[in-house]
C-alpha cells in the first residue's frame, strides 16, 4: 500500500504571495522612454504594453501593439482593432476604429499614411532631427 503525503500550504505562505502580487501589480516589469515624457511600460503578470507619462505614470494609451514617432505625434495600433494618434507634448489622444479613419486623419495633418496592419508587433520610428531615440 502506497502512502500519500498531503501537502498543506500554510496561511502565511498564501498571505506572502498575495502581498507580493499586490506590490508587483502596481509596478512595472519594463519601462523605457520613447520620446519626451512618453514612456512604454509593461506591468508584471501582463503581456501588453502601455504608453504612460514618465513623470507621474499616468496612463496615456493602453495595450499598444505598434507605434510610430513622427514630428510631434505618436501614432499606431492598440487593443485588438483600434488605432490612436497622440500629440507628444500635450498628450491629447484621438482613437479610431479603422485604418481608413486614421489614414485620412494622418493625411489631413500632413503626415505619411502607413499600413499598421503589416506590423509584426515591433516599433517603427521615424527620426526627428535632434531627438535621441532608444527604440
Amino acid at each position: 500500500m502506497t502512502k500519500v503525503k498531503l501537502f498543506i500550504i500554510s496561511p502565511l505562505a498564501i498571505l506572502f504571495c498575495l502581498v507580493l502580487y499586490l506590490i508587483l501589480d502596481k509596478s512595472y516589469l519594463f519601462n523605457g522612454v520613447i520620446v519626451g515624457d512618453v514612456c512604454i511600460s509593461q506591468k508584471y503578470f501582463q503581456s501588453n504594453y502601455d504608453l504612460v507619462n514618465c513623470e507621474n505614470e499616468t496612463m496615456l494609451v493602453e495595450n499598444v501593439r505598434a507605434w510610430i514617432v513622427e514630428g510631434e505625434y505618436i501614432y499606431g495600433a492598440n487593443k485588438e482593432d483600434s488605432y490612436f494618434i497622440m500629440e507628444i507634448y500635450s498628450e491629447r489622444t484621438d482613437y479610431f476604429k479603422s485604418i481608413i479613419e486614421i489614414d485620412q486623419f494622418l493625411l489631413d495633418l500632413g503626415l505619411q499614411s502607413y499600413d499598421l496592419n503589416s506590423e509584426e508587433n515591433i516599433s517603427h520610428i521615424k527620426g526627428v532631427d535632434g531627438v535621441e531615440r532608444k527604440y
